[in-house]
């Protein structure tokens, strides 16, 4: 019951802050800016010439300019729907605070050389709510992070970029197949959805022929994606491993290559990928069968893909048709089960259209084809019986192959309202086979020019033992936000 009274608490006090203001504007009347229509035309006289030193060394200091930007956020997280500890496993079953701050500088040096840098700090509570013991990926409850840092050389038809960088391709809303070379941190739960994504260290040209931009990226070192675990069966104690990196080798280097072009009002491009799957399989390192429990070991590997996809982005009159796909060539390298990732085809298409003032929708429908099915038998809590069988069910959980296809659609409402300072936005996601829901709503109003105020929540439901059931249970939460830019 407290718990309740938290949650309504949290939201009647923000219910207030944010809409008090709004409801204060209708009363009295918006006035935006206005003209007097007697604005004077200022001519200016014409610069007199003056003779100044023509040094190398002053043309330099002159084209040289530096911008700082960045933010501060304090957050508070509500757990919602949180079970007992026992069911509370891997999540938080109390209230936390945190505070976000990021710091960006950009550097030019010339017209066409620059730099810039990105770095992120969290502090612990949001980099390492809940047991840590349930993370995967390198580092995932790091606080500071180098999220960019690159050089950039723009020429005429060259441009090189060079550092710690995100690369992040594809035109769908949300769901992205040709995005393989953008690890992300599962681990970060915010209301701006590029708060996930991490840098590579990478070399990247981007060519001009004509209508055509060809880009090349090379990786040398692999990235991890960082996520955590649902909790496992109780028919066993599960021990998580850490996880196994690709050697830090010329030959586990990724390369990339997207040739895009316009046509019309079409954007379109061809793309490949030779590298790593960021988000690694769960696979049986060992098991020890005892009388009353069993001890399973698990450990995350990384699979060698070839990636082949396509994107388009249309404009139909007042709607705007996208689609993206991609076909995905898995090498596992340690070892083939029934439960390890396979092969498959990833597709998404979906209209969007403003269909009255600043209302937009978005909707979206897509496919998952597993190439190389194997029926597995979706009973994880067999794992106590027959480790690999359980292991192998959870794994193809995780990757949603437990199913030949696996349909799903998205929906997305925009709307600005009180000349773009309170924005509503309504997200869901759908798995129709798998009946698994996922909820991400969200109210954002700006005070001031500076200060911009968050409330938004993050449900996931599914039938029991499902992903999101899982997810649900441990991870379900109400959040609130106030960003400070400067």
């Amino acid at each position: 019951m407290r718990f309740f009274h938290r949650i309504c608490a949290a939201l009647l006090f923000f219910a207030v802050v944010l809409f008090y203001p709004c409801g204060f504007v209708c009363a009295i009347g918006w006035e935006g800016p206005y003209s007097t229509g007697f604005e004077e035309e200022v001519v200016s006289a014409p610069p007199i010439a003056a003779e100044e030193p023509d040094t190398s060394s002053e043309r330099w200091w002159n084209a040289f300019d530096f911008d700082i930007d960045g933010f501060v956020r304090g957050e508070i997280h509500v757990p919602a729907f949180a079970g007992d500890d026992s069911k509370n496993s891997f999540g938080s079953s109390e209230t936390y605070f945190g505070i976000t701050t990021e710091l960006k500088a950009s550097a030019y040096f010339t017209h066409a050389a620059s730099a810039f840098v990105d770095l992120r700090y969290r502090t612990k509570s949001l980099a390492q709510h809940g047991d840590s013991e349930s993370y995967v990926g390198h580092n995932a409850e790091r606080e500071f992070d180098v999220r960019e840092g690159y050089f950039r050389f723009r020429g005429d038809w060259l441009d090189v970029t060079a550092g710690q960088q995100i690369i992040s391709w594809g035109v769908a809303d949300g769901i992205n197949p040709t995005d393989k070379l953008c690890p992300k941190n599962m681990t970060i739960v915010s209301s701006d959805r590029d708060d996930r994504r991490l840098g590579i260290l990478a070399l990247k040209g981007d060519l001009y022929v004509g209508d055509y931009t060809i880009t090349g990226v090379w990786q040398p070192i692999f990235v991890d994606s960082k996520f955590r675990l649902s909790r496992f069966p109780e028919e066993a104690e599960v021990t998580v491993e850490d996880p196994q990196l690709p050697a830090k080798t010329l030959s586990n280097s990724t390369v990339a290559v997207k040739c895009s072009t316009s046509f019309r009002a079409t954007d379109a491009s061809l793309s490949y990928f030779y590298g790593w799957d960021s988000f690694p399989d769960i696979i049986l390192d060992k098991a020890i069968m005892g009388s009353e429990t069993t001890e399973v070991w698990v450990k995350p590997a990384y699979n060698r893909i070839h990636s082949i996809g396509a994107d388009f982005s249309s404009v139909l009159g007042p709607l705007i048709l996208r689609g993206e796909g991609a076909c995905n060539i898995i090498k596992n390298k340690s070892g083939k089960s029934p439960g390890r990732t396979k092969s498959n085809v990833e597709w998404i298409v979906g209209l969007e259209s403003e269909c009255f003032e600043d209302f937009i929708v978005n909707a979206q429908y897509g496919m998952i084809h597993v190439l190389d099915y194997e029926p597995i038998p979706d009973d994880e809590s067999e794992i106590g019986d027959d480790p690999q069988a359980g292991v192998d069910a959870f794994n193809a959980r995780l990757h949603r192959q437990l199913n030949r296809h696996t349909p799903l659609m998205t929906l997305r409402l925009d709307y600005w309202l009180f000349q773009d300072t309170l924005f509503l936005e309504f997200r869901g996601l759908y798995y129709i086979t798998d009946e698994e829901l996922r909820l991400t709503p969200r109210i954002v109003y700006d005070v001031t020019d500076h200060l911009e105020a968050t409330i938004a929540a993050k449900f996931s439901f599914g039938p029991a033992g499902s992903r999101y059931h899982r997810s649900g249970e441990n991870f379900n939460e109400v959040f609130t936000e106030w960003k400070f830019s400067f």
